[in-house]
């Protein structure tokens, strides 16, 4: 694996992860 394509595997995961946070809190404060 290169650098480059760990490093867009690594913002995918935190993206996703922040999906599921604003998801979290949406249903919360909602």
């Amino acid at each position: 694996m290169k650098s480059t394509e760990l490093k867009a595997e690594e913002i995918r995961l935190i993206t996703n992860i922040n999906k599921k946070i604003k998801q979290v809190v949406n249903h919360l404060y909602v």
